[in-house]
């Protein structure tokens, strides 16, 4: 504490220093300033400050001798000049002149700042500058701000008339210095100024994106509200004092005015809540609410109303950002008896702030005659700011360090423990679902032989009884007949019926052998079984009719349970030789094998009837008749999709209903089926 002490005594001292060192300067009196003798070497630049000749609303011509009315002091404002005891107000415009007497040789220049809010300035009755346009009508004035240097002639008489006019502003005239002094230290200040100026914008900016990123990151508000402070102050730096961005942009007064207002106010509203981030427990929530309404319901009369009215209203607001200002004074001061860590920084650099503000207010209100410092005291504070958003996030950052570390200490202990009951879990896991798998295996397969069981019983039942029924029918019609004709017709409708009845018992019995007995492997010669398959079936009906094509490519020995074979290729020609011969006159079955050492590829195709698209996929089914056109059992498909499941072959079917049906077969050779 005893260092912001010695800091604030420091930057008393120095203001009254500089205020003191403004009134050693020489002044004019009565529009005469006397510089004969003056050492502009030692002294480059004089403020012609003091009293200046004067004409209320009249713009004299520059070359004139005319008598002067008034005297008016400068730099103010000519608000406060009374003429017949009545105050001249801010609007309206005037002619300024002033002598000053000079020694020839120096190369001397003019710098000008804030007029307000037109002008035009003549040297020895020649204009050297103009600023804006001043008019004795606010339609024909066009007000500007532009700080101006400009060179004059080597003349030991320099005669200095301004024309002001100013119908937009709360006030009007010569509102800040205007000094003489020698070109190159004019235009070295400005250019170091503006220098200054941008350094500061530059560190401004920086600053805000900083916090910004750290807002991104860390979603606390205070480094938001604090970025959005920093970007606003650049916006007041480019707007007042040196006004560097009329230097890069042609920019209109009425903006360039509201720019500087909004900075104001909106600045203010984000420090206030910058401020109520960091020591909210030592504020009402009320009283910050109070000042973010009335400086949001500035910031909207800025934007909404003319700019003699909303400048205005200045002095109001100045007043209320004091009030405020030492408030915050009060609270930083509790905060700080509380042992509020953050609480010093912040008080340090918000004190030198506060001096330097108040200078400029009450320079700018010309109480006293100083200079503008509020942009140092801006960067001495944000700097603190920064230091002490940077010990808070350095803090944290190491508090989460230790975190981290105790969390990565306690995570390994817990990934280790975790590790264990996994893999105790996991082998519990794969013995569960092998267990579970197993059981789903059993079920599935209990499931599938119930329903078969009860097709088969029921379908065995009904295909056994119903033959035996036709023959007891017909053993009761022989008995009465005594036409040997009808009775020779009798006994072959018995025949057939015992022959269906022997086809079906025949199935019945492939089907068991398929499901109760081991593979037996053998070589098989396709030429032989396929001319055994096709005499079984030479006394069916229409055989002469049937055009039989047999196409065998056999190459090595091919191993497979001979007699599953024939159970496949029996059903499999059976079907195609009995549908060929439905609806078609010229019945043709087309049998292909091709068989190596390591498969056979079987293809048997007929131009029968074929299948309906819908009842292809359910003809493996057990007892599924898919035309009623021919007897059967309904057994044969599903044989052979149980014995191809055996054998571990394969089988597709393609059918075009009316056109016929091909049936490709693939059986692996035994050495791959036993594995």
């Amino acid at each position: 504490m005893k260092i912001q002490r010695k800091i604030f005594f420091v930057l008393i001292f120095q203001l009254l220093f500089l205020a003191r060192s403004y009134s050693q300067n020489p002044v004019v009196e009565k529009g005469l300033m006397d510089l004969r003798g003056w050492n502009w070497e030692k002294s480059p630049e004089v403020n012609l400050k003091g009293e200046w000749n004067f004409h209320w609303n009249k713009l004299v011509d520059p070359g004139s001798n005319e008598e002067p009315t008034h005297t008016i002091k400068v730099p103010s404002a000519w608000n406060k000049l009374r003429i017949n005891e009545t105050r001249i107000g801010a609007i309206g415009f005037g002619t300024y002149s002033i002598t000053i007497l000079t020694d020839k040789g120096a190369n001397l220049a003019i710098r000008t700042t804030t007029i307000s809010t037109a002008f035009d300035l003549y040297v020895n009755g020649v204009l050297i500058s103009s600023t804006g346009v001043p008019g004795k009508l606010k339609d024909t004035t066009i007000p500007k701000y532009k700080p101006t240097i400009n060179s004059i002639e080597n003349s030991d008489t320099i005669k200095l008339v301004l024309h002001v006019s100013n119908f937009h502003h709360r006030v009007g005239g010569i509102r800040d210095k205007i000094t003489i002094g020698t070109e190159n230290y004019l235009l070295k200040k400005f250019h170091f100024a503006l220098m200054i100026d941008l350094f500061l914008a530059g560190c401004f900016i920086m600053i805000g994106l900083y916090h910004l990123v750290l807002y991104i990151i860390k979603k606390d508000k205070s480094p938001l509200y604090f970025s959005i402070f920093c970007l606003l102050l650049t916006l007041r730096l480019f707007v007042t004092d040196n006004i560097p961005l009329t230097y890069f942009v042609d920019i209109d007064w009425s903006l360039l005015i509201r720019l500087e207002y909004l900075s104001f106010y909106l600045g203010g509203l984000s420090f206030l809540a910058f401020f109520y981030t960091l020591f909210g427990d030592y504020i009402r929530e009320i009283q910050v609410k109070s000042v973010y309404g009335y400086m949001f319901i500035m910031s909207l009369l800025v934007l909404l109303t003319p700019t003699n009215f909303f400048t205005n209203i200045l002095f109001a607001s100045q007043f209320i950002v004091m009030v405020v200002s030492f408030y915050m004074l009060y609270i930083l001061w509790k905060a700080y008896k509380d042992r509020n860590k953050d609480a010093l920084v912040f008080l340090g650099g918000y004190v030198i702030m506060v001096i330097f503000f108040i200078n400029d207010l009450l320079h700018t209100d010309e109480i006293i005659e100083t200079t503008h410092l509020f942009s140092v005291g801006l960067f001495i504070f944000l700097i603190s700011q920064a230091i002490l958003l940077s010990k808070r996030y350095a803090q944290s950052f190491k508090n989460n360090e230790y975190l981290l570390q105790e969390l990565n200490s306690s995570n390994k202990i817990l990934e280790s423990k975790v590790r264990e009951r996994t893999d105790i879990l996991e082998n519990q896991k794969t013995a569960l679902e092998q267990n579970n798998l197993h059981i789903k295996e059993q079920n599935n397969e209990l499931v599938k032989l119930n329903k078969e069981m009860d097709n088969f019983v029921y379908s065995v039942s009904h295909d056994l009884k119903a033959p035996l029924a036709s023959m007891l029918g017909l053993i009761d019609l022989s008995r009465d007949e005594s036409d040997l004709k009808t009775l020779k017709h009798y006994h072959e409708m018995m025949e057939r019926s015992l022959s269906r009845q022997k086809e079906f018992i025949s199935e019945i019995l492939d089907y068991s052998r398929n499901a109760r007995l081991e593979l037996h492997l053998e070589e098989l010669d396709f030429k032989k079984i396929l001319t055994d398959t096709f005499e079984q079936f030479q006394f069916i009906n229409q055989w002469e009719q049937i055009e039989k094509i047999v196409d065998i490519d056999q190459k090595g020995d091919f191993r497979s349970d001979k007699q599953r074979v024939n159970i496949i290729l029996n059903n499999l020609i059976s079907n195609a030789l009995k549908y060929s011969t439905v609806a078609n006159e010229s019945p043709k079955v087309h049998v292909t094998i091709r068989a190596n050492s390591e498969r056979a590829d079987i293809t048997i195709m007929d131009n029968g009837c074929g299948i309906p698209e819908d009842k292809v996929d359910k003809i493996f089914d057990m007892f599924y008749r898919a035309d009623d056109r021919k007897s059967g059992s309904g057994l044969g498909l599903y044989i052979v999709m149980e014995t191809l499941t055996r054998l571990r072959g394969t089988i597709d079917v393609q059918s075009k209903y009316g056109e016929g049906t091909t049936i490709q077969v693939t059986i692996p050779s035994g050495e791959s089926t036993d594995g």
